[in-house]
């Protein structure tokens, strides 16, 4: 059922948004995700050309309810599974194949916490994550060395670069991966996009470090 759902009438990059209320079922977040892909495929083009970092498309995407999607309904989230959510990416990508990448990816380092945390862990990430609709990037390849972990007692800190980052630049959160010095133990870690301790190279480049 659709009828809940109202068509944002301005393009990506100008002022998105106009619903409402958010849809309550699997077809009605595949209809929200067709009315966002016509919106971004209205300058998709001349976005592309421009290398425009996409901020006001990520706003679109948290506007329609679509960044939350995997999240825990009580926490403000469409609690939907990933056949939904990859029936989503495919429906975005329609109008726009990259933000349908990124949201794509955001899916995956949403969902990746349920993979390595502890149920504690997987309740907090969720819970913030959703009620502050987090978009997230990540900076976990295996094109290049890990990063190197120094654990200094009360924090880890991450050192080294990676080769790409994708959805970095415009992201709230970056997901982080190493190895703690002198041992064979992994770690990923969420942290804050915007902080001194990651910097970009170029146009798409990203270097992290701690």
């Amino acid at each position: 059922m659709t009828a809940d759902l109202t068509t944002p009438a301005a393009t990506a990059s100008g002022a998105p948004g106009g619903w409402t209320e958010h849809p309550t079922t699997p077809e009605g977040w595949l209809e929200r995700a067709r009315q966002v892909a016509t919106t971004l495929a209205a300058d998709a083009v001349e976005r592309d050309r421009a290398l425009a970092v996409p901020a006001a498309e990520i706003r679109l995407l948290k506007d329609s309810g679509l960044v939350t999607l995997l999240g825990p309904g009580e926490h403000g989230g469409a609690g939907q599974d990933w056949t939904t959510a990859l029936r989503v990416v495919r429906a975005v990508s329609a109008g726009d194949g990259s933000i349908g990448q990124l949201l794509g990816y955001h899916y995956l380092w949403f969902w990746a916490v349920r993979l390595v945390g502890t149920p504690e862990q997987i309740a907090a990430v969720e819970e913030q994550a959703t009620r502050e609709q987090w978009f997230f990037g990540g900076a976990v390849n295996p094109r290049d060395a890990d990063l190197v972990i120094v654990d200094e007692g009360d924090e880890l800190v991450f050192r080294g670069e990676k080769s790409f980052s994708t959805g970095g630049r415009i992201s709230d959160v970056t997901v982080l991966e190493g190895v703690i010095e002198g041992t064979d133990k992994h770690v990923f870690a969420i942290v804050p996009t915007d902080q001194p301790a990651i910097r970009f190279k170029g146009t798409g480049t990203p270097s992290a470090s701690g």
